[in-house]
């Protein structure tokens, strides 16, 4: 999901794994 993407680039971790790991949780595909 795109809020776990945005707290990765806020924590300096690579925004596309933060968004994987939100898609899995979140259980949408809005990577």
């Amino acid at each position: 999901s795109r809020f776990f993407q945005r707290r990765g680039e806020q924590k300096g971790i690579a925004g596309i794994g933060g968004g994987l790991l939100g898609g899995i949780l979140g259980g949408d595909r809005n990577f």
